[in-house]
C-alpha cells in the first residue's frame, strides 16, 4: 500500500480520537455513559442497516448474484451451504449485521476444498474472509465502534495512565513490525 495512504487512514484515525475526546469532554461531560452509546448507535446503524439492506437487494436483482466488485452472493451461497465451519459463519454473519469485526476480516482466509480457515498473508487458494463482507468498506466503522467503546472511559484516565497507553501502543506496534 502507498504510505500516503496509509498516512491518511492513521491520520484520520488520530483525528478522531482528538475529536471525540472533545465530543466527549464537551456534549456528554455530564451525561451518563449509555447516552453517548445511544447517539452513536443511532449515527451509525439506520444508514448502515439500510445500506445493507439496499445492496442484498441489489445483488439479488441482478442477473449474476453481484452488485460491483465487493458483493457476490454466489460466494455466500457456496460458503453457507458447505459442511463445517459453523463458528466462522456465526461470526461473519453477526459481522455483517453488526459492523463489529468487519476489520478482522482482513486477515482471514478460507478453503472449503480442504474445509481449513487461517491467516490471510497472501496466496489465498479459496478466498479471504472479506469476500464475505458484503460492505467491506465497513472495516474502519467497526474500528471506530471498538473506540468507541473504550473511548468514554479513556478520556478520564489521568496523564500518566495516558502515557502508559501510548507507550505500550508503540512497543506493541514495534514488536509487530519487527517479529510479524
Amino acid at each position: 500500500m502507498e504510505f500516503a495512504v496509509i498516512a491518511a487512514v492513521k491520520a484520520f484515525f488520530v483525528i478522531s480520537g482528538f475529536y471525540m475526546a472533545m465530543i466527549l469532554a464537551g456534549r456528554y461531560a455530564d451525561a451518563p455513559i449509555r447516552v453517548f452509546f445511544v447517539s452513536r448507535f443511532l449515527r451509525l446503524y439506520p444508514v448502515y442497516l439500510l445500506v445493507l439492506l439496499l445492496s442484498l437487494i441489489g445483488a439479488s436483482l441482478s442477473s449474476n448474484g453481484t452488485l460491483g466488485p465487493f458483493i457476490d452472493l454466489n460466494k455466500w451461497r457456496e460458503f453457507l451451504i458447505h459442511d463445517g465451519f459453523v463458528w466462522t459463519k456465526i461470526w461473519l454473519i453477526v459481522a455483517n449485521v453488526s459492523m463489529m469485526g468487519i476489520d478482522a476480516t482482513l486477515y482471514g482466509c478460507i478453503d472449503l476444498k480442504s474445509s481449513s480457515v487461517w491467516i490471510y498473508k497472501g496466496g489465498c487458494p479459496g478466498f479471504i474472509f472479506n469476500n464475505l463482507i458484503l460492505i467491506p468498506q465497513a472495516w474502519s466503522i467497526s474500528i471506530e465502534i471498538a473506540f468507541y467503546a473504550i473511548a468514554p472511559w479513556v478520556v478520564r484516565w489521568s496523564s500518566r495512565a495516558l502515557l502508559l497507553l501510548i507507550v505500550g501502543g508503540i512497543l506493541s506496534w514495534l514488536l509487530l513490525a519487527a517479529f510479524g
